[in-house]
């Protein structure tokens, strides 16, 4: 089921009838005598027979958005900010009420919060990010830059897609990191039509998909999402590093795990004043790189941090030599316990993967960004030049 069906055959009459009014949406009452099925299927009929393109743009972006912050994480996620942010909300009625309505609260009282929880909720889905390092700046010096990037963007978009017309961007900030957010909409053509026998020419607008740049002051890594190719990717990475960050796209740099570090028996993972209690490794699989034979071990539990008991464990099945340069190292899980008031709300403890050159299942949090600042400084995340071409930076 797509999300403006989902939507408007949950909503109840009361928040139907709350999104319309908010929108602006007169021109059509939901009738209080039907059942929820009956009411869909003749508000479908409005949508299809009844409006111009620019308002079914409108409705289908916010049933998107509605339809996204309904699910669970999301709608956990508006109350978890919501009681940060100080923001109020009838508490009794969001008790009773179900999932569509609440965000459809939110939604209509709340907006600018409502589209800043989406942005973040963008962020918590791995996939299709394309992450790129820049050199590390603070937030203070990344913070405002809306409107150039919304020029350049604009430029750029106009020249790739001859669509394009507009492009609005938005700024959120969130524990180190800045989320800018453009909304890039256009035409999709020219519908023709006669009124009082004279032809008319109308533009039928669209929305092109949202652009996502989420730039993380811990690390220096620029998150970006869209549904272009990686090039036109790379090319608005490109912009953002300009116009953002006053960084060339020369300092900008790719990362890839290098498990060299842990065939170091000296390696003990430095942690200076971060507060880590113990680093270990759980397991860790190697590759034979002659005959392709993949060799795994599980490590005990351990009360020493570091490589130690990983070697103990290895070095007594005397079935490698981590040493030898045929060994390499394809899979290891970590486990890390942090002091237990280094994160709010947080009991300070991460088991996690990596695996093959660039993949792991660490988020956005604030305890996993710490992890990738600590995993980038023991040069685990390696941060390198992959020798691609330079894309052009486009402007006015």
């Amino acid at each position: 089921m797509d999300s403006f069906a989902s939507v408007f055959k949950g909503l109840s009459l009361s928040y139907l009838s709350l999104y319309l009014k908010t929108i602006g949406l007169t021109s059509y009452t939901p009738d209080e005598s039907q059942n929820k099925k009956t009411r869909f299927e003749d508000f479908q009929n409005f949508y299809q027979d009844k409006l111009s393109q620019d308002d079914k743009n409108r409705i289908e972006y916010d049933a998107q958005q509605i339809h996204l912050l309904s699910s669970k994480i999301g709608i956990e996620l508006l109350f978890e900010k919501a009681n940060l942010d100080g923001i109020k909300f009838p508490e009794e009625e969001m008790d009773i009420i179900n999932q569509y309505d609440k965000a459809v609260w939110f939604y209509c009282n709340k907006l600018d919060f409502f589209e800043e929880v989406t942005a973040w909720l963008v962020s918590e889905n791995k996939s299709g990010w394309k992450e790129v390092y820049f050199p590390k700046k603070p937030i203070e010096k990344v913070k405002g830059k809306e409107e150039i990037l919304s020029k350049n963007l604009k430029t750029f978009l106009r020249k790739k897609d001859s669509t394009a017309e507009n492009c609005d961007v938005r700024a959120f900030e969130k524990e180190g990191r800045i989320c800018y957010v453009a909304y890039p909409d256009g035409h999709a053509g020219i519908r023709q039509y006669y009124e009082n026998g004279e032809r008319k020419d109308d533009k039928i607008r669209k929305d092109i998909e949202n652009i996502y740049f989420i730039y993380d002051t811990y690390t220096g890594a620029l998150a970006t999402k869209a549904k272009r190719r990686n090039k036109y990717i790379q090319q608005m990475q490109a912009i953002f590093g300009d116009t953002v960050l006053n960084c060339a796209w020369e300092e900008a740099h790719n990362r890839i795990i290098n498990f060299d570090v842990l065939k170091d028996r000296d390696f003990d993972f430095p942690t200076h004043d971060d507060k880590v209690e113990e680093v270990y490794l759980k397991a860790v699989t190697f590759i034979n790189e002659d005959t392709n034979e993949k060799i795994s071990y599980e490590i005990p539990e351990s009360k020493t941090s570091g490589l130690t008991a990983m070697y103990q464990t290895i070095d007594s099945y005397s079935k490698i030599s981590i040493e030898d340069d045929i060994f390499k190292i394809i899979y290891a899980k970590f486990f890390i316990r942090f002091d237990v008031n280094t994160f709010k709300g947080k009991q300070g403890k991460r088991t996690f993967d990596l695996r093959g050159t660039n993949t792991h299942i660490l988020t956005d949090g604030e305890m996993d960004r710490k992890i990738k600042e600590l995993l980038i400084r023991w040069n685990i995340f390696e941060i390198k030049k992959d020798g691609k071409t330079t894309p052009t930076v486009i402007k006015d």
